[in-house]
């Protein structure tokens, strides 16, 4: 029983692996961050020959006896020229000195077409490297014809890395390449000890003449500066003394005016009185000539009421005021006082006048 059973594990076992063998052998994995090609190397199910097709990530058909696949890396690809890497690069300027550059080419296969890497450039790392080659050959094209002195103006490395580019891409596309370059950068030139020495000097003599055309300027300006201080300060006073002199003239005339007006005022006001004054002595002289008048008419009245029936009267009149008629003892048998007629002709009133 227990014979039987080992038996029974070992050939599960064995069935197991050799499941795992044909599995192997029918399918095939591309894993994630790459494409697969895969070559026909017979002709029983299709064109023998490179299928123009690429395979992305997952599982794919591999009949060991018919096909043979290939594997590119589909990213974005960085190739770093520098002494760092391992990957220095130097050229000689067209003025003949040294100069090594840092460069970084970003680049990768072109989507769909792993397939014609594979037919132009061979299987694995090998458009890698043709790669690499060609950003050398296209940096030293480029940049070989600078000067020296050029490398440090930066428009001029960057219309350089601009032309490495344009290069770049030519040579892959006369090679069929279909590879895109994404960019190239240049991160750091440096030269050799004899131009930088010379580059120093040149540097601060240029330095000490800019240094001392700017002083002269500074001196020019200085003296200009001066110069129009002084015009400014002079203009100030003119100014000044114009308006000083205006500032008096307008109080002189305005004093003027004021004296003027006070002038007026008074030659107004005396003028007003007088004609005040003379209004007032007419007016007052009238009518001290009205109470005179009428003063000598009611004497005239008066003396012609004298002399006439009126006098009597009012002389009757008045000795009836002073007359006492208390301390009078008379008989009214022989006189009425209710008779006014004889009251007043005893009065002295004339009879003319009673009877009216």
């Amino acid at each position: 029983m227990k014979m039987t059973i080992k038996i029974l594990v070992v050939a599960v076992a064995a069935l197991l692996i050799v499941l795992g063998w044909v599995g192997e052998s029918l399918i095939v994995k591309v894993p994630l961050g790459q494409v697969g090609v895969r070559t026909q190397k017979l002709d029983f199910f299709g064109k023998q020959g490179v299928v123009r097709e690429d395979y992305g990530p997952g599982w794919h058909r591999n009949l060991w006896f018919i096909d043979e696949w290939a594997y590119f890396d589909n990213t974005v690809q960085t190739f770093h020229m520098s002494a760092r890497s391992g990957h220095a690069f130097s050229l000689k300027s067209h003025d003949g000195y040294s100069v090594s550059l840092d460069v970084t080419t970003k680049y990768r296969i072109r989507d769909g077409q792993a397939h014609s890497v594979l037919v132009h450039l061979g299987p694995g790392q090998r458009y890698q490297g043709f790669v690499e080659n060609l950003c050398r050959d296209a940096c030293r094209s480029a940049f070989g014809v600078m000067k020296t002195e050029a490398f440090y103006q930066p428009h001029s490395r960057t219309d350089a890395t601009e032309q490495a580019k344009k290069y770049l891409k030519e040579g892959l596309a006369k090679n069929n390449a279909d590879v895109d370059i994404v960019d190239m950068l240049i991160r750091d030139v440096k030269f050799d000890e004899q131009y930088e020495r010379k580059i120093k000097d040149k540097k601060l003599a240029d330095q000490d003449i800019d240094l001392n055309r700017s002083k002269g300027l500074a001196a020019q300006q200085k003296g200009l500066t001066s110069k129009i201080t002084a015009e400014t300060e002079a203009m100030v006073k003119v100014i000044e003394q114009k308006r000083e002199a205006t500032l008096t003239a307008m109080k002189a005339e305005t004093e003027q005016k004021v004296t003027q007006v006070t002038a007026d005022y008074q030659q107004y006001v005396t003028e007003k009185k007088a004609d005040a004054d003379l209004f007032a002595s007419q007016k007052e002289a009238a009518g001290t000539l009205l109470i005179k008048t009428a003063e000598a008419e009611g004497e005239r009245l008066r003396n012609g009421a004298l002399t006439g029936p009126g006098g009597a009267t009012l002389a009757a009149l008045e000795a009836a005021r002073n007359l006492n008629l208390s301390d009078v003892a008379f008989s009214t048998l022989q006189f009425d006082p209710l008779d006014m007629n004889s009251v007043m002709r005893k009065l002295g009133v004339p009879e003319s006048v009673g009877a009216k």
